[in-house]
Formats: C-alpha cells, sequence, structure tokens
C-alpha cells in the first residue's frame, strides 16, 4: 500500500506543474496570477512535507498574503488587452528551448541518483528540533557569500525596475529644494500680528 504522504506529494507535485504551466500559457494575465497563487500553496504543501513548515509559513503570508495580491490589484487596474498578433514565432522557440532545457535538467537529475523507496519516507527530528535556527545558521555560515549575492542582486533588480519605470520630471511639478529649506530663517516665515489695535 502506498503510504499517505506519497499519495499527498504526487498530487500537489502534479498540482504545481499543471498551475505553473497554465501561468505561462494562459492568455489573461489575471488568470496567470491565480495559477501562480495555486502554485504557491501547493508548494507550501510540499514544503510542509518536507518539515519545512518555516519556509511555508512565509510562502504563504508573504507571497500569496502580499506579492500576489499586490500583482493581482495592479494587473486588474491597468486592464491589459495584449495584442497577440505582435507575438512572433522567435518568442514561442526560445520558450521551447527553455522548457527543453529545464526538463532535460529534471531529468538528468532524476535519472543520475539512485532513487529508493526509503529516500522518499519523512525524516524524524528530536522535539527539541528547530528548523528556523537551523536554517539561519546554515544561512549565515556556510551559504553566507551566496545568500548575499542574491540580496544584491535583488537590490540590482529594484534599482533596474526604477529605471526604468522613471520617464523624467514633467514640467510643472512641484518639489522641494532642500538646500532653500535648511537657510530658512524663523524671521523670514514667521510674523507676529496685534490684534488688539483692530479692536473696536
Amino acid at each position: 500500500m502506498i503510504p499517505i504522504h506519497e499519495i499527498i506529494f504526487y498530487i500537489f507535485t502534479v498540482l504545481v506543474i499543471a498551475t505553473a504551466t497554465m501561468v505561462i500559457t494562459a492568455k489573461n494575465p489575471v488568470k496567470a496570477v491565480l495559477c501562480l497563487v495555486l502554485a504557491f500553496f501547493a508548494s507550501s504543501v510540499l514544503w510542509m512535507l518536507m518539515q519545512a513548515e518555516f519556509l511555508a509559513l512565509v510562502l504563504i503570508f508573504v507571497y500569496v498574503g502580499a506579492v500576489m495580491t499586490l500583482f493581482l490589484f495592479v494587473v486588474m487596474m491597468l486592464r491589459t488587452d495584449p495584442d497577440h498578433s505582435k507575438i512572433k514565432l522567435r518568442h514561442y522557440l526560445s520558450g521551447f528551448i527553455a522548457f527543453v532545457i529545464l526538463v532535460g535538467t529534471a531529468l538528468y537529475v532524476f535519472c543520475a541518483k539512485n532513487w529508493s523507496a526509503s529516500s522518499t519516507l519523512p525524516i524524524h527530528y528530536a522535539a527539541d528540533y528547530n528548523n528556523v535556527q537551523a536554517m539561519g545558521v546554515l544561512l549565515f555560515t556556510r551559504f553566507i557569500y551566496p545568500f548575499e549575492i542574491a540580496a544584491v542582486l535583488l537590490l540590482v533588480g529594484m534599482i533596474a525596475a526604477i529605471a526604468l519605470a522613471f520617464n523624467g520630471r514633467k514640467p510643472g511639478t512641484k518639489s522641494q529644494i532642500i538646500s532653500q529649506q535648511l537657510k530658512a530663517n524663523k524671521k523670514d516665515r514667521l510674523r507676529v500680528i496685534d490684534l488688539r489695535g483692530d479692536r473696536s
């Protein structure tokens, strides 16, 4: 009899693959975002099976609860209607090549390793085991350089997105001049008026 954890694993693995495929094939951007949300939920279940509860909850709270909700609102407000007639053959060809490389790499890794039934069983840790602490120790000791490089790449991507979206200052836009604000004096900004002389 197949263990229940293997059944859950195969169900949600197929769900992740199906929803990820629908993300890149859906013509409606709103449907693509919703499929990506479902893929994140299925991935969090897989992480739960690997006893990585912290990563599973972070995936749900941060990505599904914040990032993907923001993406969904942006897509719905933009109301983009893409012109599929402008999609050329090279776009499909590049996507097909990337798909073949990804599937080939997955098959190579799967066939190169000697998988056994015992390798799919969940690992039972001690009662005082803390996977958050173990992950933090690995990130800031063994994987400190990849962790910092990933942070720098995210920063570069954020700056690049801002630079691409910035079209220059529009004429007539009001802005603050810091140098003039620092030179401001209370005598130039404050005037005391005696209202007692105006009373009759």
